[in-house]
């Protein structure tokens, strides 16, 4: 509405909600497993905060991050049996203290087993950093803007590629979608603008980017029209074009929160918390053809999850793994 273009535009603070989070699967046969809440930090009965991320892992680990009710990132890992390691919170960007504080959040898993995280600290600018295979850290390190000094961003997202690079998204300062690119030696490409819908740049509320094993990415994003928008930039740089998926009735699915993953089949899923605030869920084969939207089953059997965050992240045996927040 009116108050989301002026946030977006004058890059005002966003109101902080609680949300609980909970998680999910999807089997490659497309059943669904019940939501379930994430046990809390400490002695928290659940995790609760106001961001939320998931990632995938070749091992078929998950990894978990969470902007906790202390405004600090919290990392959480869920092993391939299903066990549960428990939540830690992540150092500062000087490494002196713990609890690195921040406004948004984006997590990837790495062909190697690494995974890189990208945070938009509570100074604005935007920030990368490395979570090695036997769990140490690399550390916090600002990211460079298009003038050689550093980026200030509003929202972020990142993609682990299959040659070890990863392709970072945000939405700049200006509300401008900008793509940065950073090489498996570690090199940064730098930042190039991304094209709206029948207007120089993309812009909006929301953005999501999934890696697929091709070496194509794709970006989900809502504009500010409110509506679903998906875009695939090839592997040897040229994009597809916008288009927006139908939703549940047939016109375009308006939406609030999204995210997208790749499958190692070449497909993709997508979900979506719906204007109703109901969580969707779709599919887009390899061919570019999409499944309808269709709600995600709810709590305790009830006919749909209603939320407010969502995240999913596409794993070697061709599940999905969805993370949920609601209030």
């Amino acid at each position: 509405g009116d108050l989301e273009r002026e946030i977006i535009s004058k890059n005002l603070p966003q109101p902080v909600t609680s949300h609980t989070f909970y998680d999910m699967a999807r089997a490659a046969d497309g059943t669904w497993t019940a939501p379930g809440p994430l046990a809390g930090a400490g002695d928290a009965f659940r995790f609760a905060g106001s961001r939320e991320a998931v990632a995938a892992l070749p091992d078929g680990s998950v990894q978990v991050l969470g902007i906790g009710l202390d405004g600090n990132v919290w990392h959480n890992v869920r092993s391939a049996d299903g066990g549960w390691q428990g939540w830690h919170a992540l150092p500062a960007a000087d490494n002196k203290k713990t609890g690195f504080a921040a406004k948004d959040i984006a997590i990837t898993g790495m062909p190697n087993g690494d995974s890189q995280i990208t945070a938009i600290g509570q100074d604005g600018y935007t920030y990368h950093n490395i979570r090695h295979t036997d769990g140490s850290w690399q550390g916090w390190a600002a990211m460079a803007g298009d003038d050689s000094g550093l980026v200030k961003a509003t929202k972020v997202a990142i993609a682990g590629m299959p040659n070890g690079s990863s392709q970072v998204l945000v939405y700049g300062a200006d509300g401008r979608m900008r793509l940065d690119t950073r090489a498996a030696d570690g090199g940064w490409s730098g930042w190039s603008t991304v094209s709206g819908v029948g207007a120089p740049d993309f812009a909006g509320p929301a953005l999501s980017i999934a890696a697929l094993p091709d070496g194509d990415s794709q970006i989900a994003a809502i504009g500010l029209d409110g509506h679903v928008w998906h875009n695939v930039r090839r592997a040897n740089g040229s994009w597809t074009g916008w288009d927006s998926p139908s939703g549940p009735g047939g016109g375009p699915m308006g939406a609030s929160a999204v995210a997208v993953a790749g499958l190692p089949d070449g497909d993709s899923q997508l979900v979506a918390v719906g204007l109703d605030g109901n969580v969707y869920h779709a599919v887009r084969d390899r061919d570019g053809d999409w499944t309808p939207f269709r709600a995600v089953p709810g709590l305790r059997g009830a006919g749909t999850f209603a939320g407010d965050q969502v995240g999913i992240a596409g794993l070697p045996d061709g599940s999905s793994r969805l993370l949920l927040t609601s209030r």
